[in-house]
């Protein structure tokens, strides 16, 4: 799921499953990861802070069920809105997507929005799936795939490795120092 799908997640639960129920005891739940730790294969699956500590649009949705106040349209963290607005080589998330080995051509892409208008700036990179750092984080990338990280749409460099990796998205609106991401994973073969 993209950072927006979980947030919507968070809030749903808070409506439908703990709100209703606050006079039968229930007090809350748990947000599972506060940070940027490692937690199985998918290294972005529950945090609310990106390495940058820029929050996701979690902190926005929890802001307000803890609130009562909804973040205000000019501070809100950008979006993707579901898995389909980011593709590699005309397909999304759940199409089974593979590449050639060293092929040079791939293009991907993401359709993230700031709420508030602020522009956005997009940071893109490549892991080996289920690879972290020694304190469990995400790496920064293998180097040298990407032509240019910092646009909304990019080609890129097949890892020379056979495997399976994950094509990762940040869109950062640095006014606000909030973000959204998106992932697809990917298999590299042999043509």
């Amino acid at each position: 799921m993209t950072s927006t799908e979980k947030a919507e997640i968070y809030s749903k639960i808070w409506r439908e499953d703990i709100k209703p129920k606050a006079s039968s005891g229930c007090v809350g739940s748990f947000i599972f990861l506060w940070g940027y730790q490692t937690h199985g294969a998918v290294l972005s699956w529950y945090g609310l802070f990106d390495k940058q500590k820029n929050t996701f649009g979690g902190v926005d949705e929890i802001t307000e069920c803890w609130t009562g106040v909804p973040v205000p349209q000019d501070k809100q963290a950008p979006r993707i809105e579901n898995r389909s607005k980011m593709t590699l080589n005309g397909k999304t998330s759940g199409e089974g997507v593979s590449i050639v080995l060293n092929s040079t051509d791939n293009v991907a892409s993401v359709e993230a929005t700031s709420p508030g208008g602020h522009p956005l700036t997009y940071r893109w990179l490549i892991n080996k799936e289920g690879e972290a750092l020694e304190d469990g984080s995400m790496p920064d990338g293998i180097e040298g795939l990407i032509t240019d990280p910092t646009k909304a749409e990019i080609t890129f460099k097949a890892p020379s490795v056979k495997g399976g990796y994950r094509l990762y998205v940040f869109a950062t609106d640095e006014v606000n120092h909030k973000v959204a991401m998106a992932c697809i994973p990917f298999l590299v073969k042999e043509n």
